[in-house]
């Protein structure tokens, strides 16, 4: 039962140990969620929700204070009225009438005063806005008689500036329910009044109410004002211990009686009265803690889901695992031997790796065709520069050391010695030839069979003089000619300081080997040469090059067909040097690929490989070469144009964003803008009509105008300071161009605008 057992393990412990470990990756990521919904999310909560009461506060103090700055107003108003006076009032019922309509005034837009009355203490009676009371009358119906009128007269008598009188919450309320009066006494030593204001504790209430928990209002002597909610008596004085008469704002977890509540409170700077608001943490958070339990079944469900989903998975992911031992096995043999599938799987890799290490013993068996391959990728330009090509040559043993390049070209007047079967022997003579190179000089030669040339990379140090390049290129001819018995012919290129431009080194030695038949089959030649006596008036086509190039940069295939049909024209219908037209078809195809560095973007259209600069020396027609860039300049127009609308709006944007953050500025210009965003004065112009449809000087004149029409018509500023605003120096200056733009000066249209009000 043992054995069995460890036979399963041994045959499927791969699979369990996969198993348990993506359980475990989706236990972890889960873990991390719960802790962070339990202890990130829900402590964000509950500072949002204490967050949420303070601004709830802020609103009742704000409100609070408001009426009670309202209350002062309408209490020196009073205190003003020669009609309310002791005196008035006393002389008889027409003065009273006429002072209950005034009180009424006074109060008829407010929602928060219930009535305003004007106790006379001389009188020993009260005049409101409804009606006049007796002492014992008005006690009975704010307060059904639970007050005394001595305890009323010691509240005026003790009365200390503006405060508020509540009488204790055991004293039940009058006609109006429970009240809170708002005293003003009279400053006035001969006319004894007082002005009480009669406040509903329901218009509190209004104010206060938020849905959850208890707002209070407690006055400067800790005595709750009024409240949203009863509160009994031990949680009221546990609430009242809370506030701190030297902070005026504070916001807490706190336990009250026997539950948490999120307590805060903020005190008036204005009033000196606190509001504090009691909500109880269950109360706040449950929908939270519903969410939370929801959310655990949830995870419960999603685990077992997802876990039987892994299973699935594993079974069905599993299978190509076994398949590839199997596939192992019947292409390396048996691998028993191995503990699971994956050691069969290593042990294979290394047996093919052992395999691959004999085949590149091989390869570098093959040293020559691995050395003409590269030599023949440097010349068509796969190694944009030396380093890339060192990266592979080291391998063989071949590298640059030395900074310039250039191409040298033997040809042989017996052009069938270097065919078959002398072959072997040449590359004999390569050998030969790139050992006697002299120090400060480095080569590597390649034969070209079907061209009957052998083709020379050297590269030499700018120290190295042209006779000692000369004598060099000289003991190589010779050692040829000895060793072929013919003469030899040697074309030379310019010198270039990147491997890229070999490609045009190797077609000026093609040119100024062709020019053996005026000079000798037993010369060197250089094209520097070439070009100082082959000179002529043809004029080369430099407009026409960038004309081209520009044509790219637009995307105008028409231009670009244009362009390159006159191009292959100039070619074909002059008597135009040969090396120049080689050159000038060079310098067609140099002119599409500097624009595509120029512009700065990946080709998608053209070939993932590079151009066969070999090829473009052997073309058949310049036809040919025309229609080849043709096809490639207008898949490049196309990618450009694709990608150039994307481009084009999102500048737009940024154009029109930096305009309308700064034309404000008086010392805001167009050039400042173009050195902002790195472009000329002319391009950004050019750029900006052609995408928007107006110049940059008239959108900042709008938005000038507009906003200087704004300032006009919803402001009562003067005109100088409006012209500042809005980036205008000169006031004239402006009015000239607002009633240009808009028809009238800017007095007369604020003029009708407020009319139109």
């Amino acid at each position: 039962m043992l054995r069995t057992k460890r036979k399963v393990w041994q045959k499927n412990g791969l699979f369990l140990r996969y198993l348990v470990s993506y359980m475990l990756v989706l236990a972890i990521p889960l873990a991390a969620i719960t802790m962070l919904v339990y202890n990130y999310f829900f402590h964000l909560l509950k500072e949002e929700v204490i967050k949420n009461n303070v601004n709830i506060l802020q609103h009742v103090v704000t409100a609070v204070d408001t009426n009670i700055t309202g209350m002062n107003t309408i209490a020196y108003q009073i205190y003003s009225n020669s009609d309310l006076t002791t005196q008035q009032i006393g002389e008889g019922p027409y003065n009273v009438s006429r002072g209950i309509k005034q009180l009424k005034s006074y109060i008829s837009g407010s929602n928060f005063v219930s009535d305003v009355v004007v106790y006379y203490n001389q009188l020993n009676g009260f005049v409101s806005s409804t009606r006049t009371y007796s002492m014992k009358e008005f006690l009975t119906t704010y307060y059904s008689g639970a007050i005394s009128e001595e305890q009323f007269r010691t509240a005026v008598r003790n009365a200390n500036g503006n405060e508020v009188w509540v009488p204790d919450r055991e004293v039940g309320g009058g006609e109006l329910g429970r009240i809170v009066n708002y005293l003003v006494p009279n400053s006035s030593n001969y006319d004894k009044r007082m002005v009480l204001f009669v406040i509903r504790e329901q218009a509190f209430q209004q104010i206060m109410g938020s849905g959850k928990g208890n707002i209070m209002a407690i006055n400067p002597d800790r005595k709750i004002v009024a409240s949203y909610k009863e509160i009994n008596r031990p949680d009221e004085a546990e609430l009242l211990a809370l506030i701190q008469p030297d902070r005026t704002e504070n916001s807490s977890v706190t336990r009250i009686g026997s539950s948490s509540s999120f307590v805060s409170y903020i005190q008036s700077p204005d009033t000196g009265w606190s509001y504090l608001m009691d909500m109880p943490v269950q109360e706040a958070m449950s929908q939270v803690f519903a969410a939370k339990n929801a959310f655990l079944r949830t995870l419960l469900v999603i685990m077992f889901a997802v876990g039987l989903l892994i299973l699935f998975n594993m079974r069905v992911n599993y299978r190509p695992i076994r398949q590839l031992r199997l596939f192992a096995e019947s292409e390396a043999g048996n691998v028993s031997e191995a503990g699971n599938e994956l050691e069969a799987v290593r042990m294979t890799i290394h047996r093919i790796n052992h395999k691959n290490k004999l085949l590149n013993e091989q390869v570098k068996g093959n040293h020559g065709a691995v050395k003409d391959f590269l030599l023949n990728n440097l010349l068509r330009g796969a190694f944009p520069d030396a380093e890339d090509f060192n990266d592979k040559g080291r391998e063989i043993g071949i590298s640059f050391s030395n900074r310039y390049f250039r191409v040298a070209i033997f040809f042989s007047a017996y052009s069938d010695r270097l065919r078959e079967p002398y072959a072997p022997s040449l590359h004999e003579l390569v050998e030969l030839l790139e050992r006697t190179l002299p120090d400060g000089i480095e080569g590597y030669g390649r034969l070209n069979v079907d061209n009957h040339h052998l083709i020379f990379i050297l590269t030499n140090n700018r120290e190295s003089s042209r006779e000692a390049l000369h004598d060099t290129l000289t003991q190589m001819q010779r050692t040829m000619m000895n060793r072929l018995g013919a003469n030899v012919a040697v074309g030379v290129g310019n010198d270039c300081e990147v491997t890229g431009q070999l490609g045009k080194s190797c077609i000026e030695a093609y040119t100024a080997l062709d020019y053996r038949l005026v000079k000798g089959t037993d010369q060197i030649i250089y094209f520097e040469e070439i070009q100082t006596t082959a000179a002529t008036d043809f004029p080369y086509p430099v407009e026409e090059l960038k004309l081209l190039e520009l044509s790219i940069i637009e995307g105008n295939t028409e231009q670009i067909t244009l362009t390159v049909t006159m191009l292959t024209e100039r070619i074909t219908g002059s008597s135009m040097p040969l090396f120049e037209a080689r050159c000038l078809c060079f310098d067609i195809i140099n002119t599409v690929l500097k624009t595509m560095q120029l512009i700065n973007k990946k080709f998608v259209g053209l070939d993932k490989g590079y151009i066969d600069v070999i090829s473009l020396a052997q073309f058949e027609t310049v036809k040919e070469l025309g229609r080849s860039v043709n096809e490639v300049c207008h898949a490049l127009c196309k990618y450009i144009k694709e990608n150039r609308e994307k481009h084009d709006q999102e500048l737009l944007q940024q154009l029109v964003a930096y305009i309308e953050k700064n034309y404000q500025d008086s010392n805001f210009t167009v050039q400042h803008m173009a050195d902002h965003f790195a472009m000329s004065l002319s391009n950004l112009s050019y750029y900006f009509k052609k995408c928007s449809g107006q110049n940059v000087s008239d959108h900042i004149n709008y938005l000038r105008i507009e906003k200087a029409k704004q300032l006009l018509s919803s402001t009562e500023k003067p005109l100088v300071e409006i012209v500042s605003e809005i980036g205008y120096c000169d006031v004239s200056s402006f009015v000239r161009k607002f009633k240009k733009e808009v028809g009238t000066t800017p007095g007369a249209f604020r003029k009708v605008m407020y009319d139109g009000y």
